[in-house]
Parts: C-alpha cells; sequence; structure tokens
C-alpha cells in the first residue's frame, strides 16, 4: 500500500509538470511510460475474483455471455489463441480507448488515467467485459454530443451493448443532456436520484428487481449491504461530487458564457449525470461500482478544464487540493476498512493479484 500511496505523490508532481510547462512531447513520454507500467502489472495476471470463471465460459464456448465476449470467444479460438491473450487484449484495448477519448479534451492523459487505475485497479483488471465497454460509451456520446457525427456514434454505441448489456442504462444521460437546462440540471438530477431511489428500494422489497433479465442479479439481496456498509461504500463518491461542486462553482462565478461552451456543458453534465445513481447504491453497491466510480475517468478531465486557464500558482494549489481528496478516497478504499471492519476488501484482492502475476 506505501508503493500505492507513493504513486499518488508521483501523479501529483508529473501531472503538474505536464501542466506547468504545457508540454505534448512530455505529456507523450509519461503517456508511455505509464502504460508500460501498467502492461507490466496487468499481462501476467493469472488471478482476479472472475478470472476462472471468464476462462472456463472461454473453454466451454459459452453463450451466456455478452455477444462481444462470444464473438472475440470463436475469434481467438481460430486463431490458436488463449483466454490470456483474449484477457490482455480486453485490457489493451480499454487503456487505449480510454486515453483517445481523454486526449479530446487535455493532454494530460497520465494524470487522468492514474488516478482511476490506483484507485480502481482491482474492479478494472476484474470486470474486464464492463471495462472494454465503457470506453466505448463514452467515445459514442462524445461523437454524438461534441462531434455531430453520427456514424461513429453507433459505432461505438452498439460495441459498448455487446460488450456489457447493463451499458445501455447509461445512455438515459443522451436526453438529459439535450433537454436539461445546464442552470436547472444539478437540481434535476438530485430530485431524480431520489425519486428513483425510493421506486428502487419499493421494487427491493416487493421482490420484482430480481425479475429483471439480465440486471435482476444485481439486486439479489447477495449484491445489497447494510446501510452502514453502504454510506461507508458511498463515501469516495460524495468526497469527489462535493469538491467538484466546489470546482464548479468557482469556474462559473470567474467564467462568462460558461453556458455556450459546448466542452464545459458536456463534462459538468456527465459529471452530474452520476448523481441519478449514488443514493440507490447506497443498498445496492454495484450500481455505484457500475455506474458512479468509473466516472471518475470524466470528473478528473473536468477538474483539468476547469483549472485550464488559472495562473500556475493558483493551478498548482488546485491540484494539491485535489491530491488530499485523492489521497482521502485511497484512505476509504484501502485502509479504513481494516480498522472499521477488521478487513480491506481491495487490499486483500490487490495483493493477491500482485502476488499471482507471472512474467513467464
Amino acid at each position: 500500500m506505501a508503493a500505492l500511496f507513493f504513486i499518488l505523490l508521483l501523479h501529483f508532481f508529473l501531472g503538474q509538470l505536464i501542466e506547468i510547462f504545457n508540454s505534448r512531447k512530455l505529456a507523450f513520454v509519461l503517456w508511455i511510460f505509464m502504460m508500460s507500467v501498467i502492461l507490466y502489472y496487468t499481462i501476467g495476471i493469472t488471478y482476479t475474483a472472475d478470472y476462472e470463471m471468464y476462462e472456463y465460459y472461454f473453454d466451454q464456448d459459452s453463450e451466456k455471455m455478452d455477444a462481444a465476449f462470444i464473438y472475440l470467444t470463436g475469434l481467438f479460438k481460430e486463431y490458436k489463441l488463449s483466454f490470456h491473450d483474449l484477457y490482455i487484449f480486453h485490457i489493451v484495448t480499454s487503456l487505449l480507448a480510454y486515453s483517445y477519448f481523454i486526449s479530446r479534451f487535455t493532454k494530460n492523459v497520465f494524470y487522468v488515467l492514474v488516478i482511476f487505475l490506483v484507485l480502481y485497479y482491482v474492479p478494472y483488471v476484474n470486470q474486464i467485459r464492463y471495462y472494454l465497454g465503457f470506453p466505448m460509451f463514452l467515445l459514442s456520446i462524445y461523437f454524438l454530443l461534441i462531434r455531430k457525427k453520427y456514424l461513429p456514434f453507433i459505432l461505438f454505441a452498439l460495441l459498448a451493448f455487446f460488450c456489457h448489456s447493463a451499458i445501455v442504462i447509461l445512455y438515459t444521460f443522451i436526453p438529459c443532456f439535450y433537454f436539461l437546462s445546464t442552470k436547472k440540471y444539478l437540481k434535476t438530477m438530485v430530485t431524480s436520484s431520489l425519486v428513483g431511489f425510493v421506486l428502487m428500494f419499493v421494487l427491493f422489497k416487493m421482490g420484482l428487481t430480481e425479475t429483471l433479465e439480465h440486471f435482476g442479479a444485481y439486486f439479489d439481496k447477495s449484491s445489497t449491504s447494510s446501510t452502514l456498509g453502504g454510506i461507508f461504500n458511498a463515501l469516495p463518491y460524495f468526497v469527489y461530487i462535493i469538491y467538484i461542486l466546489k470546482i464548479n462553482k468557482e469556474y462559473t462565478q470567474r467564467t462568462e458564457n460558461y453556458e455556450d461552451d459546448i466542452i464545459y456543458t458536456f463534462l459538468s453534465k456527465l459529471t452530474f449525470f452520476t448523481i441519478i445513481f449514488i443514493p440507490a447504491s447506497l443498498f445496492i453497491q454495484i450500481l455505484g461500482h457500475r455506474y458512479v466510480f468509473p466516472f471518475i475517468i470524466v470528473w478528473v478531465i473536468f477538474f483539468l478544464y476547469t483549472i485550464r486557464t488559472l495562473p500556475i500558482k493558483r493551478k498548482t494549489f488546485k491540484m494539491l487540493e485535489f491530491l488530499c481528496i485523492h489521497i482521502l478516497a485511497f484512505l476509504i478504499f484501502y485502509i479504513l476498512p481494516k480498522y472499521l471492519f477488521k478487513e480491506s476488501f481491495y487490499e486483500v484482492e490487490f495483493l493477491k493479484i500482485i502476488k499471482y502475476i507471472k512474467h513467464t
């Protein structure tokens, strides 16, 4: 865990260098360095909580998976490739997709991607179908809402759905983007989240959620948590959202005509869209894992966008503030559970994954 904490500090200093020197060459070098380190700690993976399950479905040509996994299984077997080759394909492709999406808004891909991987390494290397589909979702809405290119939107949307059908829920963002004004957006998201929470709670208590095709497993009793556990699991969401609300308020106060900025509108609405799922995630953890924290990539991009015009000293101070938020989230994920619940799931799984990495 000390190594991860050191990476957080390194993440701040190197990310700050990219912002100070505004150098694409430095940003590219650090991206290559980051990709090399990430690949070193993923190519040799032989254990995750779901690794054996995926390998079993690969070996058995199971039809129970989403379409992309089934198609890729057949393709890889045709070329005499193993499940591990398919696993690495998921990791590399998703990293490239994330990097491309991030680079549409900032050159500081290193800064954005590293914090996501430090805090969410365990789910990322475990839930390979979802974390391949998620960047496809991000790219699809980018091409639709910013670039107004419909063919790439359709292509990436289909890829996202075929990777993991649960991603379809995220496409409710599109009507939210089009039909809700920027000024009323946050209030509407909060109201919608409370309504959604009550609805989900009622359906859950009536036992109707488990009848939903594909999504029913998200709502069975094994996927739920106690109130105290749910609040603790949601603490990182609240920490980030509250801080970004502060940053957003400061930005709108000093920026004229911000509502006419399509990039700001896209990033702010996508950032606060996640609020819808937070209350329900208090008792259904997987909603937070699927529909809230993966958006940390968008949150960090939005943060960088709001501070891009600040003087160097002021920008450094803001990045130092954000470092404190990252450290707090790190403590909640990895350290505090040991003292509150006698075990840290993320720490245990992280150390086990690292232990079984083989490069032979």
